[in-house]
């Protein structure tokens, strides 16, 4: 290509110079002279072989008088290179033009095949033949764009929305036609000054007729249907659900296949069903906040009354029997010669299973706890009371010290003005001493439970309220011999004090006939002492 190339300039050019050259000699005489340049033409008729091949790396340059105006073809490229302007007064024709700087045609510009540009493509006018337009990026256009054929839009049918876009000042706007639900859609409202036909109309939103809407056929709504004239027609069936918001007005009956609500949106108020009548409209209503139905006449049934059950608030007459396979529930009197339950009693809720025979004398009906009643007869079983009083000294107490160096005296003493004896512990350590006093109990045969509020009494007193010096304790194991929960701290009072121990009540097991402990710990040092009085048990026992 580089030879051929080189080889058409040369023929080219060859021919140029030499007409040059001898017009210049016969005409310019006197100016060739002045000039320095005296080159020896060599004339071939067949054309110059080689201008300046150089090594064959290099550009190959042809000069115009300076190295500013020149023509080169440039190795690296493989093309040529005009330094200045060219005008071509006939055809520029190739098999390819590639202009990579501005290009400005005077005339027509007229291409059989493709015209590419990679930047901006301009002009007064663009005119693209019957061959079409391919552009592979944006198309923009500062006026209007106008076609005599069709105007196609996704023309590559991807599987996306079409979207037209209408350019607007307060937010642009489209006509899609989506890909997935196969519809067109606007994004603001339609308006159609002409016809709107089609072989069918379908509305998935709110549709508002301005004038009147004629329709021959059917008119089906697949959602709601708002009509604020008036809706008029031989026949109107409705497929699907029917909204009317105001007031429905019928000359002719009501037929429905389905249900028939009234106050379907359930709201907090009565709904009313009213039977219209010369002498006065009737109701029946369901009333809100008593939830019960109400007829506004007397009900007149010509067949058979029956219900899971039959609440009856005011008078009720049955001129024949009466008869209830279930409950028969009065909130006043039940009255009559005789009540015959033939059947298992419910009272307040709690069903009750009789005897089918009578039951001896002096027996009473006892429950199970499980609603079955059998007869039963009065009998008085072993207890041993519902209060069991201990006072010093404590009948069956055994007395145990903490350890063998603990040094000290236990007495039991009175007070005839207190009129109650106690256990007095006194120690000359200068050191806390403390002494052990410990009962076994039986828990009475009729046990139900402790007193709630004091299960266990103790009586006690100490030489001051300083625990450093002396304090009364309490410890407790329930029938399964295990500890309860902590009773109390240390017990301080400088005169006699009773207090109620409330763990049993709360806490352990206790099993009747069988046994627990109690342990009481005095501790003093010298000059103080600790005294403890009665222990009351206070247990609640069944009746026999």
């Amino acid at each position: 290509m580089h030879s051929q190339n080189t080889r058409r300039l040369s023929q080219t050019l060859s021919l140029t110079l030499a007409v040059l050259l001898i017009v210049n000699s016969f005409t310019f005489g006197s100016a060739h002279a002045a000039s320095s340049w005296s080159p020896t033409l060599l004339v071939n008729t067949e054309a110059f072989q080689t201008i300046d091949a150089g090594d064959g790396s290099t550009d190959i340059e042809l000069r115009f008088g300076t190295s500013t105006v020149t023509i080169k073809y440039l190795n690296t490229a493989q093309k040529f290179q005009f330094s200045k302007a060219l005008s071509v007064l006939g055809t520029l024709s190739g098999s390819s033009l590639n202009v990579d700087r501005n290009a400005t045609v005077g005339g027509t510009l007229t291409a059989t095949g493709a015209i590419s540009t990679k930047g901006t493509f301009s002009g007064a006018t663009l005119r693209i033949g019957s061959g079409g337009a391919d552009v592979q990026g944006a198309l923009n256009a500062s006026g209007a764009v106008k076609t005599d054929s069709d105007l196609t839009i996704n023309d590559d049918a991807g599987a996306v929305d079409a979207v037209f876009t209408f350019g607007n000042a307060s937010g642009n706007q489209t006509l899609k036609f989506l890909n997935t639900t196969q519809k067109f859609q606007f994004t603001k409202s339609l308006s159609i000054l002409g016809t709107l036909s089609g072989s069918s109309l379908n509305i998935d939103r709110n549709a508002t007729v301005g004038g009147t809407l004629t329709v021959t056929g059917a008119v089906t709504a697949v959602g709601n249907a708002t009509v604020k004239g008036t809706l008029s027609g031989q026949t109107l069936r409705i497929t699907g659900n029917a909204d009317v918001l105001g007031i429905l007005s019928i000359t002719g009956a009501v037929h429905a296949d389905g249900n028939l609500s009234i106050n379907d949106d359930a709201e907090a108020s009565d709904a009313v069903f009213t039977f219209g009548n010369s002498s006065g409209n009737q109701t029946l209503k369901f009333l809100n906040t008593t939830q019960k139905f109400q007829f506004t006449k007397s009900l007149s049934i010509l067949g058979t009354l029956s219900g899971s059950s039959l609440n009856v608030d005011r008078n009720a007459t049955i001129g024949g029997s009466l008869t209830a396979t279930g409950a028969i529930r009065t909130k006043g009197n039940l009255s009559g010669a005789t009540l015959t339950v033939d059947g298992n009693m419910t009272l307040h809720g709690i069903t009750y299973s009789a005897p089918v025979s009578q039951g001896a004398a002096n027996t009473f009906l006892k429950n199970d706890g499980a609603g079955n009643l059998t007869w039963g007869s009065a009998a008085v079983g072993n207890g041993s009371g519902g209060i069991l009083s201990l006072h010093p000294e404590y009948p069956n107490a055994i007395y145990f010290s903490s350890g063998s160096s603990l040094v000290g005296q236990l007495s039991a003493s009175g007070s005839s003005a207190l009129n109650e004896n106690f256990y007095h512990w006194t120690t000359t350590r200068a050191t806390l001493q403390d002494y052990w006093i410990a009962i076994r109990v039986r828990v009475p045969d009729n046990f139900s439970s402790w007193d709630p509020v004091k299960p266990v009494e103790i009586r006690y007193k100490t030489a001051d309220g300083v625990a450093a010096n002396n304090y009364i304790k309490v410890l407790m194991k329930d029938t399964n011999n295990n500890y309860l929960a902590a009773l109390t701290g240390s017990m301080l009072s400088p005169s006699f004090k009773t207090s109620y121990l409330t763990a049993p009540a709360t806490s352990g097991t206790f099993t009747a006939k069988s046994y627990f402990t109690v342990y009481i710990k005095l501790a003093a040092l010298t000059g103080k002492f600790a005294e403890v009085g009665f222990i009351n048990f206070n247990f609640e026992t069944t009746t026999p």
